[in-house]
This record gives structure tokens, C-alpha cells and sequence, in this order.
């Protein structure tokens, strides 16, 4: 390409439209953002199911980090040139778009969901979305605003860079997308297989260390309770079966993860099989010691044989008793006792 001032003046001019599409693309992003999260949940299932399904793929055709970098760069090109591609045809870029947002939506809320059991693991995930995703989502929208440009010169071919024929803009179009949106993606995939990983480790551990009953999050939550078959108190269960992600979006089960993670003291009784019982109490360490909540636990069951395990974490103190000494959520105590 040749630098004459005529180009400079014609590119300054139109990198202000360019500009200006790139904005209207974000704005409709950062509203498909905010409609995914409020999305029916059968549809939120269905779109983690496909992301899963198709990093999944990802991940097993990238024996390297380097074969990952180019995967995750090749697989961002095909999407940015879908949407430069897609912009000549009006408004269907928009829906592109519209339609990442919402993808995005769906991830954060279920990063959300996911935090009451593993804490951190939001501000971790969205941290570590930042750093590609600055680069990646920039050139994502330049790709659409450079082709709406293109589709409004078609249109408009007075009114967009009246001097220049159509022809001759398309194939400036094409060349910066290749000058501008290719290095930022190839600067994305880098940044998402080396560095994003590491900082959302980071802020992980970190959070992890802060966080209440961390070292419990998995072992004791609803979730995974449910899953081996032990449902709250004596009702039939929750709702969104036993599996895992269709638990998280259960409204009995999130609620009962939300207000846990809010509470200093919570009790809650597990019917596991048809006649054994599971406690779990958890007790702010700050307020109760380990000897005081194994009392409180103990005062609760003296009608009953159980045997309990105390686990004290940074800044909980949690028993778990139950009644059938056999179930899996005990196979470590190592203090064995009977209610009085």
C-alpha cells in the first residue's frame, strides 16, 4: 500500500466512522451481556453445554501450549472474519454480536453460581478474562466495524468516502482488517494461553485464602451432596436432578448456597438412602470454638447414635455427623464419639 496524504486523509476521515461502529458494536456486547444473565435456564444450560463441548475440543487437539495459542487463534480469526464477512449483509452483524454478549452473560452468572462453592473462583474468572479478552474483543468489533463501513459505502457510495470507488474501499477494507484485526487476535490467543491462566491462578489462590471454609467448598457443598444421593431435610429433592451444572441453576439449591455463604451459623440436616441422616453445622469461629460447636451439635442429637467429625478451617469450624458411619463424607474421622 502506498502512504500518499490523500490516503492519510481519506483513512484519517474514516477512521472516525470506524471509530464510532466500533463503539455501537460494544454497546450492543455490553447489552447482550446483561440479557444473558437473565436468560430461561434451560437456555443458559444449553449454551455452557456448547462452549464446554467446543473448548473441550479445543483443549483435546492442543497436545502443546504453543498448538493451544494457535488453536484458540485460528478458531478467533474464523469468528472475526464471520463478522467482517457478515457485516455487508445489514444488521446481522449486530445479532452476532448481540449473541457473544449473551454467551458472555451466561459465563459470568455461572461464575457467580460457581463461587458460593469454590470462592474466588469469580474474581479469578472475570480477572482473567480481561487480559485477552481487551485485545480479542477489540478486534472483534473493528472486524464488524470495518465491514458495516464497507456495507454503508455500497449503500451510501456518495456519502462514505465519495472520491474512493467501491471496489477500491472494499479492498482497503480487507487490508487493515488484515493490518489491524489479525495482530490483535494473534496477540489474544499469546495472551490467553500464557498469561490469563496464570493471573486467574493467582487471584484464585489468593482469594482462596481468604475465603470462608475454602478447604470445604467441594466435599461439604448442596451440590455435591445431592449428587450421592442425599437430599435436604425429609422433602423429595431438588429439582435440577443430579447433575452438577443443573444444580447450580436449582432455585432451592442456590438459594441454600447463598445464604450460607452470607451466614455465621447454619444447620442443615441430609436425608442419605431412605433412613440415614447427615448433619452439617458451621459455626464463625470467631464466635463459637471447636469444643463449642460439637457441643451445640451434640445437644441436637441426643435422641439419635451418630458419629461426627470436626473440621476447623481459617475462620469456620464445621461438624458433620451422621448416622451410618459407612457413608463416604467420614471416611477420614479420626474422632469417633456417640451423642450422650
Amino acid at each position: 500500500m502506498v502512504y500518499s496524504p490523500a490516503v492519510y486523509t481519506m483513512f484519517k476521515r474514516i477512521g472516525t466512522v470506524w471509530i464510532v461502529v466500533t463503539g455501537i458494536f460494544a454497546g450492543i456486547f455490553g447489552l447482550g451481556c446483561v440479557v444473558g444473565l437473565f436468560i430461561p435456564v434451560d437456555a443458559k444450560l444449553m449454551l455452557i453445554e456448547a462452549i464446554l463441548e467446543k473448548f473441550g475440543a479445543i483443549l483435546a487437539n492442543s497436545t502443546t501450549d504453543w498448538l493451544l495459542a494457535v488453536n484458540v487463534f485460528i478458531n478467533n480469526l474464523v469468528v472475526a472474519l464471520i463478522v467482517l464477512i457478515f457485516s455487508l449483509i445489514p444488521l446481522l452483524s449486530l445479532f452476532i454480536i448481540f449473541g457473544n454478549g449473551i454467551i458472555i452473560g451466561v459465563f459470568l452468572d455461572l461464575l457467580w453460581r460457581v463461587s458460593y462453592l469454590e470462592p474466588g473462583s469469580f474474581m479469578a474468572g472475570t480477572i482473567g478474562l480481561l487480559p485477552h479478552g481487551a485485545f480479542e474483543l477489540t478486534a472483534i468489533f473493528l472486524a464488524g466495524s470495518f465491514g458495516t463501513t464497507a456495507l454503508l459505502k455500497l449503500l451510501f457510495t456518495n456519502k462514505i468516502q465519495p472520491q474512493q470507488p467501491r471496489l477500491q474501499f472494499l479492498g482497503y477494507t480487507v487490508r487493515y482488517f488484515f493490518y489491524v484485526v489479525v495482530p490483535l487476535l494473534l496477540v489474544a490467543a499469546l495472551v490467553e494461553t500464557f498469561i490469563s491462566p496464570r493471573i486467574a491462578r493467582f487471584v484464585q489462590t489468593w482469594q482462596t485464602e481468604q475465603a470462608t471454609s475454602a478447604t470445604l467448598a467441594v466435599q461439604l457443598d448442596t451440590v455435591a451432596l445431592a449428587q450421592a444421593g442425599c437430599i435436604p431435610g425429609t422433602t423429595t429433592g431438588v429439582t435440577g436432578g443430579t447433575d452438577q451444572m443443573a444444580l447450580l441453576y436449582d432455585e432451592v439449591v442456590y438459594e441454600q448456597l447463598r445464604q450460607r455463604a452470607k451466614a455465621d451459623r447454619w444447620l442443615a440436616s441430609y436425608t442419605c438412602g431412605e433412613t440415614d441422616l447427615l448433619l452439617i453445622a458451621s459455626y464463625d469461629r470467631s464466635q463459637w470454638s471447636p469444643e463449642q460447636a460439637e457441643a451445640l451439635l451434640l445437644d441436637m442429637v441426643t435422641d439419635l447414635q451418630m458419629t461426627y467429625r470436626v473440621y476447623v478451617t481459617a475462620d469456620k469450624t464445621i461438624v458433620v455427623g451422621q448416622t451410618d458411619p459407612t457413608l463416604q463424607w467420614l471416611d477420614d474421622a479420626k474422632v469417633i464419639r456417640y451423642s450422650r
